[in-house]
């Protein structure tokens, strides 16, 4: 027996559908074959599609009533949700080709819907339906719309199964190339060992730290002329690699080193080949016919073993003098200074490299001479002192009264600004020995002494004219 509810709820359904439909009376010839296509049927002499003619909706006859459409061969208030009424039927403006965006707004043949404007797919895919697809790769379309590859058989090229091109092969259903894949090296399954390369089908060693794989070979691209900074760049003709860059070859006679052409017969950086510097401890070198050979020993250096591998390996006694001329204050700087005692060395024929014992705001003897271990001596041979240590010590062996003329100057006043430990007293130094104005001063010493006067000894005018110390580095 059935139950109340299952009544009711049957009596409410018929309701509606009465509601929505008019079923026509008269004659009806129906006919669901014929010459009518596929999905529609002969209502009163008329092929028509019964899921959306509103006037045979669901059946021949069966009319919706007015504010209803024909949806699935139901009558229905309205179209389904996201669809809109073009015509006899309910569709998605957003994507239908024949009303995108609107009713009766078809695109163009090659053309599809999205979102609701007409758009041509990108250069390389097809359209198929509403959808712009890849014909060589598309499962669903492969090679053609509709066109649907098995699982197994995965479209690849236009073609359901694999397709592999001229230089390719099937390796457990991927397209290698055996010529330079390294696990298929030569054939399927030839795995080339750690750190080797596949090339020409041949596996290949890796090559030495600093060394590049080109074209089958391991070539240096910092010098190979064929392959000048990477693989494949090759130099023009007449030139040569440099340092990874193309460059014009050495002259006649010389010879590449780096990125310099040099004579390995006179260059001491590349004496008898490149790389092959020519150094010597205190002294400076020269390269003859391709040999090293010591050029001058340092000032207060002598070779006396005849050993070039330890180049000049005494140290001999410093000299000293003071100077024949007389100076103003300004002196040009303690650069200056270390000038004029140079040019009198070697207008004595001394030799050597000279500085003057001069303090400024720049520079001391402290600070800049050398704080030899050896005597240092006049020039007519007596000593003034054992060492630096001795030198700085606040008194003299014999005074500083001989010139660079081998003559004496007795007690004369000499320009220093320095105290007896080779460091500066104050600031009395004519302007940092540029000025010979009479208001300013300089401190002096005194060429006769031997205490510490004979550097630290009184102030004067920058007007005066007084001598200079100079010492042998």
């Amino acid at each position: 027996m059935r139950s109340i509810s299952t009544f009711v709820f049957g009596f409410f359904a018929a309701a509606a559908f009465a509601a929505a439909c008019n079923g026509g009376g008269g004659d009806t010839e129906t006919d669901s074959g014929g010459d009518c296509a596929g999905g529609e049927q002969l209502c009163d002499g008329v092929c028509v599609n019964t899921n959306i003619d509103e006037e045979n909706c669901g059946g021949c006859g069966t009319v919706c009533n007015a504010g209803f459409v024909c949806a699935g061969g139901t009558c229905t208030a309205d179209c389904p949700g996201g669809t809109a009424k073009c015509g006899d039927e309910c569709v998605d403006l957003l994507d239908n080709p024949d009303h995108c965006g609107g009713c009766d707004t078809p695109c163009g043949a090659e053309q599809m819907c999205l979102v609701g404007k007409c758009q041509t797919c990108a250069a390389g895919l097809s359209l198929c339906g509403n959808s712009c697809v890849d014909l060589d790769a598309s499962n669903s379309h492969c090679g053609a719309c509709g066109n649907t590859c098995s699982p197994d058989e995965p479209c690849n090229n236009g073609a359901c199964g694999l397709s592999c091109g001229p230089d390719e092969t099937d390796c457990d259903g991927a397209c290698v190339d055996t010529s330079s894949d390294e696990s298929n090296c030569g054939g399927c399954g030839n795995i080339c060992g750690q750190d080797q390369q596949c090339f020409d089908s041949i596996c290949v060693d890796p090559c030495q730290e600093g060394e590049s794989f080109c074209d089958g070979e391991c070539v240096d691209v910092s010098s190979d002329a064929a392959h000048c900074g990477g693989c494949g760049s090759p130099c023009g003709d007449d030139l040569v690699c440099v340092d990874g860059s193309c460059a014009p070859p050495c002259e006649e006679g010389e010879t590449q080193c780096g990125d310099v052409c040099a004579d390995i017969q006179t260059s001491v950086d590349h004496c008898g080949g490149c790389d092959s510097p020519c150094v010597f401890d205190n002294a400076s070198a020269v390269c003859e016919l391709g040999m090293c050979a010591i050029g001058m020993c340092d000032s207060g250096w002598a070779d006396l073993d005849d050993d070039p591998s330890n180049g000049c390996e005494t140290e001999v006694p410093r000299r000293a003098f003071v100077t024949s001329e007389t100076y103003n204050g300004n002196l040009g700087g303690v650069a200056g200074a270390d000038a004029k005692c140079q040019s009198l060395a070697q207008g004595a024929g001394l030799g050597g490299t000279w500085r003057a014992w001069l303090s400024d705001d720049s520079a001391t003897p402290a600070s800049r001479f050398m704080q030899t271990s050896t005597e240092i001596h006049r020039l007519d041979g007596n000593p003034i002192a054992n060492d630096w240590a001795d030198l700085t010590d606040g008194a003299l062996l014999n005074s500083l009264s001989i010139t660079e003329k081998l003559s004496s100057v007795g007690a004369s006043i000499v320009w220093t600004n320095t105290v007896g430990d080779g460091s500066m007293p104050g600031t009395e130094y004519c302007a940092n020995w540029t000025s010979a104005s009479g208001l300013e001063q300089g401190l002096s010493g005194s060429s006769g002494a031997t205490d510490e006067t004979w550097t630290n000894a009184s102030l004067g005018p920058c007007n005066s004219k007084r001598r200079l110390y100079c010492f042998e580095l």
